[in-house]
């Protein structure tokens, strides 16, 4: 079935219940049907419906993105690299540069994988994710739209239809480091860190994010709140990084144990903070 507009594709959604599902480039829909997490009866593609792929920036509004925008467009867009940078960096970090080429923005969010690269970036940044329907228009945060393992709180006839992610404040800056054990792995952990700074009182404003470290994008709050204030000194991010290690969820698996995993946290959180930190003009 092939929608030419939202609405159509709800209606077709609403109607078919839990049996169907959306598909674009295809890449995070295939890996699970492979992986019989999921087995639709129907298949909507939303690729005919126009604008879902376009990318807009203004001052005032930031950056905005259809769901149908592919991750090499995100890695490397200048503007992205440039005024959001750590969301090209999560970008890049996506599977291989066929799947880049391939898999949208829509499907790597709207499928939830605890180790997926945007949401915890996208978290970070402070996004907004619009989801329509037949019935109206809804407006989440990235942490309110991910709600558990491969779970979102999509209702069963919603749609992903815009990506809003304000432009970071003056005197900011971001880092994305993610820690596999080859290059195609996917992750033992991921962290987002954004901070402000400012010359004469430190550290105004942070946040991190930890992924591949629980069910969904965990936003270590207390981490972040500790360095509100603070200049960024080795032993204060040592203590933030920690305080963001204790609030991660991991699981031992294949990639390691829990304990592993909430140490190689802590180890990223801290370069993520320095990268950050620099980047926002502060000192090494």
């Amino acid at each position: 079935m092939e929608p030419k507009s939202l609405r159509r594709a709800s209606q077709l959604l609403k109607q078919h219940g839990g049996e169907a599902k959306l598909i674009a480039g295809g890449v995070s829909l295939i890996a699970m049907m492979k992986n019989r997490l999921v087995r639709p009866a129907v298949l909507v593609n939303i690729k005919a419906i126009p604008g879902l792929d376009k990318l807009s920036f203004q001052e005032r509004k930031g950056l905005r993105f259809g769901p149908l925008v592919i991750h090499r467009r995100i890695a490397t867009e200048p503007l992205i690299r440039e005024r959001f940078t750590l969301l090209a960096e999560a970008a890049s970090e996506i599977g291989s540069p066929a799947i880049r080429n391939m898999g949208t923005v829509g499907g790597n969010l709207c499928h939830a994988d605890p180790n997926g690269d945007l949401a915890p970036a996208l978290l970070c940044l402070n996004a907004r994710l619009k989801l329509v329907s037949a019935a109206g228009k809804r407006d989440l945060s990235v942490d309110e739209f991910c709600a558990d393992y491969y779970t979102t709180s999509l209702e069963p006839d919603e749609i992903l239809a815009e990506i809003a992610v304000p432009l970071p404040p003056r005197g900011s800056g971001g880092a994305y480091l993610k820690f596999k054990r080859t290059a195609t792995d996917m992750a033992v952990v991921q962290v987002a860190a954004c901070v402000r700074r400012d010359a004469s009182s430190g550290c105004t404003a942070a946040r991190v994010v930890l992924g591949s470290a629980g069910p969904f994008p965990i936003l270590a709050k207390e981490a972040a709140t500790f360095l509100e204030g603070k200049d960024f000194s080795p032993e204060i991010i040592e203590q933030s990084a920690s305080m963001a290690a204790a609030e991660a969820q991991p699981m031992t698996d294949g990639r390691g144990s829990e304990e592993y995993k909430r140490e190689m946290a802590r180890v990223c959180v801290q370069r993520a903070l320095k990268v950050a930190w620099k980047r926002a003009g502060g000192s090494d």
